[in-house]
């Protein structure tokens, strides 16, 4: 009857199709993984963001002004202060310094988003998604369809 359900251990002449195909195979695994892992680390990023915005936001307005969605998003800007100022203390590791070039990078890259094209913060302008943020359990398979984001810029005075 054949051998197509078992695989044979035979070895494959370098130039050989089955073996361009098994290569694609692999490197399309490879790349699936890759933009698997990378759409994770960016949701995780999202995810936090919201946790953040759901703790610190006032739990009995059930809608907020963009105004005060702005004053959020300087509070948002400035949650790592408290982390930077130990920085003057000499003695700090490789490993804190490391950390800390880390974070005063993130800040300044969204504090210039935020002065320029806008940072992405949950719609808390609709009284729907203030209402489903208050609800959510962080569970990410919610965040398209129920947290949309809108960008906001600082008003210049």
């Amino acid at each position: 009857m054949g051998n197509k359900g078992k695989q044979t251990n035979k070895q494959l002449h370098p130039h050989s199709r089955k073996l361009k195909q098994l290569s694609k195979k692999i490197i399309h695994k490879n790349k699936q993984e890759k933009q698997q892992q990378t759409k994770y680390i960016s949701n995780t990023f999202i995810v936090n963001k919201l946790k953040w915005f759901q703790t610190e936001m006032d739990q009995s307005k059930e809608v907020f002004s963009i105004s005060e969605i702005c004053q959020l998003i300087e509070r948002y800007l400035l949650r790592f202060d408290t982390q930077l100022k130990p920085e003057l203390t000499p003695k700090y590791s490789y490993k804190s310094s490391c950390k800390l070039d880390g974070t005063r990078m993130t800040i300044e890259r969204e504090m210039e988003l935020f002065s320029t094209i806008g940072l992405e913060a949950p719609d808390l302008t609709n009284k729907n998604v203030v209402t489903f943020l208050k609800e959510w359990n962080g569970d990410i398979k919610w965040l398209q369809s129920h947290i949309p984001l809108k960008r906001f810029c600082c008003q210049a005075n």
